[in-house]
């Protein structure tokens, strides 16, 4: 889930007006009745960013791709290791257990690993963790992509972490796929980005200044998207709800997520306050992608292209 955070509810205490309006100090004289200065949210110019980066995304990671295709193919000596007497060290026990991975594997550890460090810095530099959530008032567009990886807690961190571990790996080796790690990498953070652009864009509808203050971060959204590519490409694969003991289609059951967060966004609940947005963009891009056959339509062709670069270069 993709949490939204008001500045009180901060477990570092409430945030001073200067991280999320970093104008001069004349233009925050004008206080709404809340005691927030108003916010001029920007909507264009996150769009354009959100788009251009998340192109470029697809664009390294497909190069990256051509590149590891063309290698040469290296083998490995092992007749060395099979004349030690010695068991092998922790170190060499590791390497080995992770050369074991399938690619997609490697890329969801990778991911949990990356969104436990960046959790564990709003303990060792909480100033810094926060710059990293998203609130819309800041117009910073780099925040789309570094609240991606931000967490309201160990809760919130470990649910969005089973996600990515039961979902992404599965989705990961589905024909849409096919187990191709920087494929499967680019999707992930391109639709982090997209999702986190549909949550600041609907404070476009909602004439409220001082939801331009609040912030939003998580793995959701591109966990949505993961998600949304799982059930299109398994749609009769069983799936449920965490600690409820009932499971549903795919197909089923994926439905029934949108409406409730479509409702969500639109009316908003009195007992929740979870991304809505992001989850529900987040699920639609996984759908398209998967029914428009983004393989073929536009990783192949970009992977191709970097091919004959390479190879003429």
């Amino acid at each position: 889930m993709r949490n939204i955070r008001t500045p009180q509810s901060s477990q570092h205490g409430k945030i001073p007006n200067k991280i999320y309006f970093p104008e001069k100090e004349a233009q925050q004289e004008r206080l709404d009745e809340e005691g927030l200065p108003y916010a001029k949210v920007l909507y264009l110019q996150p769009a354009i960013w959100a788009i251009g980066v998340s192109t470029g995304i697809y664009i390294l990671l497909a190069f990256l791709e051509a590149k590891s295709q063309l290698a040469p193919a290296t083998s490995q000596q092992h007749h060395d290791r099979h004349l030690q007497s010695s068991p092998p060290g922790p170190i060499e026990l590791a390497t080995r257990v992770w050369a074991q991975q399938y690619p997609v594997e490697k890329v969801a550890f990778g991911l949990i690993a990356t969104n436990g460090a960046v959790h564990l810095t709003s303990f060792l530099t909480p100033h810094f963790w926060r710059m990293l959530w998203h609130a819309p008032a800041t117009n910073l567009n780099i925040t789309m992509f570094t609240s991606t990886f931000v967490h309201d807690g160990p809760i919130h961190l470990l649910v969005n972490m089973w996600a990515c571990y039961n979902f992404l790996p599965a989705a990961g080796s589905s024909h849409l796929f096919e187990g191709n790690a920087y494929h499967t990498l680019a999707f992930f953070l391109s639709t982090g980005i997209l999702t986190g652009y549909a949550g600041h864009l609907t404070l476009m509808f909602k004439k409220i200044n001082s939801l331009a203050f609040v912030r939003s971060g998580g793995a959701s959204g591109a966990l949505f998207a993961m998600f949304g590519v799982f059930c299109a490409q398994f749609p009769h694969a069983e799936v449920g709800i965490l600690f409820v003991p009932f499971r549903f289609e795919a197909i089923n059951f994926l439905p029934c997520v949108m409406l409730f967060d479509f409702v969500g966004m639109v009316r908003g609940y009195s007992f929740i306050n979870w991304g809505h947005a992001a989850h529900l963009s987040g699920a639609l891009l996984g759908v398209g992608y998967s029914y428009l056959d983004g393989k073929t339509h536009i990783w192949n062709p970009l992977v191709k292209f970097w091919k004959r670069r390479l190879q003429k270069a």
